[in-house]
């Protein structure tokens, strides 16, 4: 009797994952088929929300620079270039002690303190050439400090400028974009704000970015195709690197819209040679264009570091370091741009 209980316990055991198997399987494939589309709705979302975070956190400095202090613009950048520092100093695995992260934040706090003085009595390159001149001493401050403490090694060294010059020193040309023609006078508070084409410069400059970087993702994920460079950036494709050029010359003709109606304080570029709105058009192609170069930097570099992405407080869309890869060479780009054009004009 044992022996017969026993068999048909094995019975009922052997049958009972195929008689569930069949049951169930109706009610869990979909489940299991929906799973990667509920996924894909709830990471847009994510990446939705964050996208309106960075829009305020980048409007409402501008705003207020813009018609109320300039201080406002300038407290904006500073913040990005320490948030960039401390991302990108993890990323590529700084063996230097702790203490001499505090060099690279001192190159920030006094190259920026530089930069304001100078660029207030001489507008333009004085205030780039001052903060370079902080980085200079700052990295040989650096290099003592280690040396005089038997840590020094070569490749600490070039990595601490790394950061240094990238992504905290190129930044500084986002805050050269404001002093390129003199300021006016706040009506609400007398105090400074940029003056036309510093404007246009900002403008340029946030909103070629995003809509590159925007157009970029939704084009690259539609329409998909052939790889730009898989061996540095396996995901971005030819198709979205088209949508990418395409957005930011889009958003040059916005910036141009504006100028022409005076939104925001900007102005018309004023050419005897060049008609206004291809200014615009060259200037929206080309940050889109040094934006898209700058990201394949990242890309490379996080690539070489075998991370996905510089941080993880922006859900969805990585570090700052990750947003901002593209706005620092578009910055060099722009003020290259005005600076000729200001000698030319």
């Amino acid at each position: 009797m044992a022996d017969n209980n026993d068999n048909s316990e094995q019975k009922n055991i052997g049958q009972s994952p195929i008689d569930n198997g069949e049951s169930n399987a109706p009610e869990n494939a979909p489940e299991n088929e929906n799973a990667p589309e509920k996924k894909k709705r709830s990471n847009f979302h994510i990446r939705t929300l964050t996208a309106i975070f960075i829009a305020v956190l980048y409007v409402a400095p501008i705003l207020l620079g813009i018609y109320i202090f300039d201080i406002f613009y300038d407290a904006l950048i500073v913040f990005l270039m320490i948030v960039a520092a401390y991302e990108f100093s993890r990323a590529i695995s700084l063996k230097f002690p702790k203490t001499v992260n505090i060099f690279v934040y001192a190159n920030i706090v006094l190259g920026y303190t530089a930069f304001k003085l100078v660029s207030e009595f001489l507008r333009g390159q004085g205030g780039i050439t001052a903060f370079f001149g902080v980085l200079a001493v700052t990295f040989i401050a650096c290099i003592v400090f280690t040396m005089c403490n038997k840590k020094y090694e070569v490749g600490n060294a070039i990595s601490t400028l790394f950061v240094m010059i990238y992504p905290t020193t190129i930044m500084v040309y986002s805050l050269g974009l404001a002093y390129f023609m003199p300021g006016a006078k706040s009506d609400i508070t007398g105090l400074s704000v940029f003056g036309a084409q510093s404007i246009n410069a900002i403008l340029l400059l946030f909103i070629c970015t995003t809509l590159t970087d925007t157009m970029a993702y939704f084009i690259g994920s539609t329409v998909k195709g052939p790889k730009l460079c898989p061996k540095i950036s396996p995901k971005k494709t030819i198709s979205g690197t088209i949508g990418g050029l395409v957005g930011g010359t889009f958003g040059g003709v916005i910036v141009y819209l504006l100028a022409q109606n005076g939104v925001f304080g900007c102005a018309p570029i004023m050419s005897a040679t060049v008609p206004n709105v291809l200014h615009f058009l060259v200037l929206g192609l080309g940050t889109s264009l040094f934006c898209q170069i700058g990201d394949l930097i990242s890309s490379y570099v996080k690539r070489a570091c075998k991370i996905k992405d510089f941080g993880n407080f922006l859900k969805g869309h990585g570090g700052f370091m990750d947003r901002i890869d593209g706005l620092i060479i578009s910055a060099v780009f722009l003020y290259i741009y005005f600076t000729i054009l200001g000698v030319v004009l």
